[in-house]
């Protein structure tokens, strides 16, 4: 929080919860940035978050949305596009969608000890 300032810019509604929506300002610049930031007024957690990306390849941006997922504040949503300079239109757009998350009730013994592995 240190490296940037925030502005109050508003109400934010978000996969149908509402926000407090900032835009972001980082002190001094940086490869990747925080542009925009929405806060859950319930929670006080991220519902979006919007970045910018700056590389001798690639020129971009994209969000990352959040939600509770049972009793996890989790990503359902993360975006990403890049322009190579070549072109104004971008060289690549991605979206990738997170639903149905499921977590094991205990960690599987094979996952923290797996077959043949020695003790240290």
């Amino acid at each position: 929080a240190a490296d940037y300032d925030a502005r109050f810019v508003g109400a934010a509604t978000v996969n149908g919860r509402r926000g407090y929506s900032f835009q972001m300002k980082r002190r001094t610049s940086a490869t990747f940035e925080i542009v925009e930031l929405d806060i859950d007024t319930a929670s006080g957690l991220p519902l979006r978050i919007g970045y910018t990306v700056l590389s001798g390849t690639c020129d971009g941006q994209g969000t990352l949305e959040y939600a509770s997922t049972g009793a996890y504040w989790l990503p359902t949503l993360a975006t990403a596009e890049c322009a190579t300079g070549k072109s104004s239109e971008p060289s690549y757009k991605h979206a990738i969608r997170f639903s149905d998350y499921s977590f094991p009730v205990s960690i599987p013994q094979d996952v923290l000890h797996p077959p043949g592995a020695t003790a240290q």
